[in-house]
């Protein structure tokens, strides 16, 4: 292979060295009887926090485009530019893992190894251009978040947790290599440019039994993807996964591989769309009961987890619901929401860890061996006497999910609409507004409970203030600047959505 496409993909062969550094080295020292045997807390985080910077710097500078012999991975503009946003969020996300990774004291320096295993996948898998390889890209960081998910090893949730994974992804890696065996035996390749090549000849009336075989096989990829995103009726395991999983592994789960597995989808779904008859109503219908199946369920939950998870659900059918219009503007807006929902992601999460890490420390001041206790949403009662700042990152917070203005949720809600129904698409658009609406009442109710329950019907609200805690500076100003940017993203868009637009046009 020529020494100019090892250039191409340099970031991926850094990352994978430093990986392998990092293991050998961080096993030898931790090993050392001649430094005590010592625990690798502040120094992994700045190791693998390094490690990320220089790979987001690499990321910017590399101007360097091109594609291996066989076609399997192609480093174009669009994959180039989805990786410097990946790897701008991973750096956010990450001071928020390591906060979760300290409270649940996990204390196992491997766990970021897998992380990085998890995200050097996650960047090979933005590159495929193959089904094959994309494949292989999915295995791979399924095979970290099992791990991730069952690394709680004295708890039962935890090793429940990763098994539900290992069951549920190995059956859908079956359905996605069922697709690829009728894709290959339909077209001969699996290389996506090849496909769309073939897809541009009109078939005749001859060949309905091949189109069958297409359709079909492209209908188990497309699932495939779907479940990967934990889009219902898809979601199966997902939320007791999620629920059962560690703090950290569920931020990971639910956060980082979004925009990755997101854009591949557009990828394969704008080279096989043309040949699914009702594909787009499929899609459609699929958008819609995501989001009223994760509304109804978020509706009955008591802690603020799994009302999380399922608010997760209920977001991701709102972008599928924009490709019922199949259109450049349409993918545009799909990147533009998923970038304000990672945004607003950090300070949902980042919150929820501020409150945890609180708990915490209240309730381990006794003889208790409990690492967190289990947030319920009535434990934030009247949370603004105690806590203000904190009271006031949740209004933001839930009025960007909600999509109320003036914060950059609203926009990426009205944007989708906008699009249906600049496409003649207004019965479509008129029920996905009633009901995304039904949605803004479970983020109300929760702001009820901080800003207006009555503080007497609850036992350890006094203890509620997070920001008596030391050494959280970092979080706090990563929260502020997100709080920041949700208020100043919804006045000036146009420098997310210009970006997500370039995204889009360099991918056709």
């Amino acid at each position: 292979m020529d020494i100019f496409i090892f250039k191409a993909f340099w970031p991926e062969l850094f990352l994978s060295l430093s990986i392998i550094f990092l293991l050998l080295f961080d096993s030898q020292l931790i090993n050392n009887f001649k430094f005590q045997f010592p625990v690798l807390e502040n120094e992994i985080f700045f190791q693998i926090y390094t490690v990320l910077f220089y790979v987001f710097l690499l990321f910017l500078n590399n101007e360097i485009l091109g594609y291996d012999s066989n076609f399997f991975f192609l480093n174009d503009l669009t994959s180039q530019n989805i990786k410097i946003f990946f790897s701008g969020f991973c750096l956010l996300f990450f001071v928020i893992i390591w906060r979760s990774f300290v409270v649940q004291k996990l204390n196992f320096f491997e766990y970021f190894i897998i992380l990085l295993l998890a995200i050097l996948s996650l960047l090979f898998l933005s590159n495929s251009f193959n089904l094959l390889s994309i494949y292989l890209c999915l295995e791979l960081q399924s095979i970290s978040f099992y791990v991730l998910a069952s690394f709680q090893r004295n708890s039962i949730f935890s090793s429940e947790a990763g098994l539900k994974y290992f069951i549920s992804s190995s059956l859908i890696s079956g359905i996605f290599l069922l697709g690829c065996a009728f894709i290959y035996g339909s077209y001969g390749t699996l290389n996506l440019h090849s496909i769309n090549i073939f897809n541009i000849i009109e078939f005749s009336e001859s060949y309905q039994l091949i189109i069958n075989f297409i359709s079909f096989g492209s209908f188990c990829i497309i699932g495939a993807f779907l479940f990967k995103l934990v889009i219902a009726p898809f979601h199966f395991w997902f939320p007791q996964i999620y629920d059962g999983s560690p703090l950290s592994a569920t931020i990971i789960f639910s956060t980082l591989p979004k925009i990755i597995l997101f854009s591949l989808f557009l990828r394969f779904w704008s080279v096989v769309s043309s040949l699914l008859y009702f594909s787009q109503t499929i899609l459609f219908f699929i958008g819609v009961f995501s989001i009223f199946f994760g509304l109804l369920k978020a509706l009955k939950q008591k802690r603020l987890k799994k009302l999380y998870i399922y608010s997760s659900i209920s977001q991701m059918g709102l972008p599928l619901c924009a490709l019922v219009d199949n259109s450049l503007e349409s993918f545009t807006i799909v990147y533009f929401f998923l970038f304000i929902y990672l945004l607003t992601s950090v300070l949902m999460w980042g919150t929820f860890v501020l409150i945890n890490a609180n708990q915490n420390k209240v309730y381990l001041n006794s003889k208790n061996k409990i690492n967190t206790y289990p947030l319920f949403i009535s434990s934030l009662k009247h949370l603004i006497t105690n806590n203000p700042t904190l009271a006031l990152a949740f209004l933001f917070l839930f009025f960007s999910l909600g999509g109320i203005p003036p914060f950059a949720g609203f926009l990426s809600k009205i944007y989708v609409y906008f699009a249906l129904i600049q496409g003649s698409k207004y019965e479509i658009a008129a029920i996905i507004f009633y009901v995304s609406a039904f949605g803004v009442y479970y983020y109300i109710n929760i702001l009820k409970v901080i800003f207006y329950e009555n503080v007497n019907l609850t036992y350890h609200v006094k203890g509620q203030s997070s920001f008596n805690l030391a050494n959280l500076d970092l979080d706090y100003t990563l929260c502020a600047l997100v709080m920041f940017f949700l208020l100043f993203l919804c006045f000036f868009p146009n420098i997310v959505y210009m970006n997500a637009a370039l995204l889009v046009f360099y991918s056709f």
